[in-house]
Order: C-alpha cells, then structure tokens, then sequence
C-alpha cells in the first residue's frame, strides 16, 4: 500500500507539497531544521552521527522530533498503490496540502512570525498594564499574557497573489483565530481573499488602542502618539492626493516639483529653457520702448503710466531669468498623483518612499489607497516609537477583547507555507541580537 509519505516522496526524491520552514527569513540550509522535519515527517531515516552540540545539527534534531507526529499520521491515511501510483502527479500535492494542513492545525508549521524569531530580537517585554487590556487577553480565546510577552493565535485571508510580495502598509493584517469578523474578509470585497494564514505569534511590545477593525485601531493608533490635529492633517493629506485630477501632471526639474507658469511653459517648448527666452524677446522689447514713451502722470491714486509698464518690464525679466535658472537642467512631467503620493510617503513613511508606484498600482479599488497611504504612515509612526504591533480592543457582551491585530514587524505578506519577511529593522535587531547560546555561555563565564 502507497501511504501519503509515500507520495510526498514521489518524483525523484523531491519534496512535493513541502512547506519551507524560515530561519531568520531565508531558507534553511542542508541539516537544519526543515530537512529534520521533513526526514522524520516522510520516513526518511535519520542521518548518522548528529550531534546537537552543532548548531545546525541540532536544529536537524529538533525538526525531527517536530516531524515525528505528522509522519505517524501520514502513515495512517493510505492509498491503493496502484492508483496511487498510476496518479502519482496528481495526488501528491493534495497529500501535501493534508499534511500542511496538519501542521497548520498542531502548531507545528509557523505561518507568521514564530515566537522563537520574536524571542530572539532582543526586545524588552512591556505589556500593558491597565484591566482593560487583561481583560480584552482574557476575553480572546487564543490569546495569553506570559513573561515573554503577548502569545496569540491569529489568523487572515489574502489573495493567493499577495503571498510573499511587499505589503502597500508595511506591515500586516490579523484577526484573531476563529473571529467571526473574518467572514467579510473572504475576497468578495476589496480585501481578504480565499487564501487562510494561521499561526502563533508573541508581541514583545504592543501598542493597545480601542478600536475595531475597518481602519479605526490605525488611526487610534496615530492619534494617541501625536494628537488628534494631527491625525486630521494627515488625513487632509491624503484626501488632496484622492482629489488629484486623473491625468493632470506636474513638472519636474531635476528631480524636484516646480509649480511654475515658466516651467511648465518651457514643457510645452520641448523643455528647452532657451527656446522659451528667444520666445520672450520680443515681448522684452515692446516693454523696454513702452517704458521709455510711458508718462509719469498717475492713471490710478498715486500709479503711474511709467509704474505699470516698469512693473511689466521687471515681470519679463524675472521670468527670463528663471527659465537662463534651468539651463542644463533636467526638465521633464511626471503623473501628479504619482508625484503627490512619493511626497507623502517621504513625509510620512520614508521607509515605502520608494514604493509610489506599487503603492498605487495595488490600491485602485475603492477606499483602498486612502487607507494604504494612512496605514502605512502609521506602520512608520508605531515602529519609530519603538512598538512591534497594534492592537485594537472592541467591546462586546463580555466586555472588551481584541478585534484586530497590526503586525508592523513584517514587511510582505506570509504565506502558507511558514514565509515571512521581517522590516529591515527588525531584521536588523534579529541578527544583531545575541543568541540563546551567547546569553548562556556569558551566564557561564560570570560564574566562571
């Protein structure tokens, strides 16, 4: 009989259906953890001589043990080999998806940021500390306050597309598992999708907020690290960008907006600065003999013929001298509203500045610009105050609980199979941060 490891292991040895398992956000390297599980989980005898004093050895080891369950499980669901066989292509990727889906279901395949990478980016825990937060813990039945921090069951609908690609927020979406808020995230409107990622996370820091799903925790969020002025200033922003008139541009010189009559003048000459002063200097003429015939009796209290014409004059020159100001410049247009979001974002979230156009070509339903444009200056906002998360508590028959969650540790949406991309700056604090084995050899040498 042809068992479901059987046919993970179709196809030449290659690993159908297998979920890579993330260390640090790149893929494992040969021995590690995600072999160990996947050895163990498809049959796979064990290699020879492991030691768990080799850190890469041991994360082998510990994937075994991990992969233990599901292989016995696996062992439990077989086929008829001669379909199996005859079929092979056919159902191994079903068979992975089962297994995935045990993995998910156990625990044992991390669908976002795993508590052990939250763990070890060597961030100080500070939880909330009034009733409310406790008793919005208390009131979610996937989430616990430990030492380490918030641990949390969550869970989130998203295109199939989306997966791994850079989040328009910078940062990332959940409810927490088994809400019933998730049924209006199933991609029939412009958000959620038929895509499911569940997992553990552990929020470190937390910044805890009232405010439902649909956009209200994020601008509690803004509001209560600056004022509510200033989240109105953001949002008049952001409605001036939605104003933009389709189609209408702005001109640029090198590299900077110039909202100028001449500028925009000299575009329509070829961009040529000299051309637009050749064009002038017949006018620039007619001033200069107007000047010299004008009288000096006042046509208007205390205006003369003279200062009108003198005031013409100096108008000319000024404009000449501001186009001679662009030769051998760069002049060129560039979309408006394309130029007003890059100003946005260097405004109010430099870390997407360069991320305009992919901001713009993934938020054209409905109100999704608006609030990718808002939730990524708050992502910015949340981060440089030095928090990993916001949490949004709604009230219910209960009492309060948490409604949703803003991951803002994460750059790119996960995906199924255990992926996720960290913000570079927590990646940094990641890599930076010394590991479980360095706290314990200092701990040794101060005994030592």
């Amino acid at each position: 009989m042809a068992t479901l490891a059987d046919l993970l292991r179709l196809e030449g040895g290659a690993f159908v259906g297998y979920p890579q398992m993330p260390n640090k956000t790149v893929p494992q390297p040969q021995g590690g953890y995600a072999e160990g599980f996947l050895s163990s989980a498809t049959g796979i005898p064990q290699k020879p001589n492991m030691s768990v004093l080799n850190p890469n050895e041991a994360a082998y080891l510990k994937g075994r043990q991990a992969g233990e369950p599901v292989g016995i499980a696996a062992m439990a669901l077989p086929f008829a080999a001669p379909a199996a066989l005859a079929t092979a292509k056919a159902l191994a990727p079903k068979a992975g998806m089962m297994a995935e889906n045990y993995m998910v279901k156990q625990g044992m395949m991390p669908s976002i940021v795993p508590p052990s990478v939250a763990n070890e980016m060597g961030m100080a825990t500070t939880l909330p500390t009034d009733d409310i937060f406790k008793q919005a813990v208390a009131n979610t039945p996937t989430a616990r306050i430990t030492n380490e921090g918030l641990y949390i069951n969550l869970m989130r609908k998203q295109k199939p597309e989306q997966a791994m690609t850079e989040s328009v927020r910078s940062g990332v979406f959940y409810l927490p598992e088994g809400s019933p808020s998730m049924k209006h995230y199933g991609g029939s409107t412009s958000y959620g999708g038929t895509e499911k990622i569940i997992g553990e996370t552990l929020y470190k820091n937390p910044l805890f907020v009232k405010g439902a799903t649909g956009g209200k925790a994020p601008e509690a969020a803004y509001a209560q690290l600056t004022d509510k002025n200033q989240l109105k200033a953001l949002q008049d922003d952001i409605f001036s960008i939605l104003n933009t008139d389709q189609g209408s541009v702005k001109t640029i010189i090198d590299g900077k907006t110039i909202d100028s009559p001449v500028a925009q003048r000299i575009i329509r000459l070829g961009g040529k600065p000299e051309a637009f002063i050749d064009n002038m200097q017949s006018k620039l003429l007619s001033q200069q003999q107007a000047l010299k015939k004008a009288s000096k009796e006042e046509v208007l209290d205390g205006v003369s013929e003279y200062d009108i014409a003198k005031m013409d004059l100096d108008s000319t020159l000024q404009m000449i001298d501001e186009a001679k100001s662009y030769i051998g410049k760069k002049i060129n247009t560039r979309p408006a509203n394309l130029v007003n979001v890059e100003e946005f974002l260097s405004k109010y979230a430099p870390d997407l500045t360069d991320y305009a156009s992919y901001i713009i070509d993934n938020s054209k339903k409905g109100n999704q610009l608006r609030y990718a444009l808002q939730e990524a200056a708050v992502a910015q906002k949340v981060r440089d105050a030095g928090y990993d998360a916001v949490i949004g508590q709604s009230k219910g028959k209960k009492g309060p609980f948490i409604s949703e969650v803003f991951d803002v540790r994460e750059s790119h949406y996960p995906n199924q199979y255990g992926n996720f991309q960290l913000n570079p700056k927590f990646e940094e604090m990641y890599q930076n941060a010394p590991t479980r084995r360095e706290l314990l050899q200092e701990q040794i040498n101060k005994i030592e």
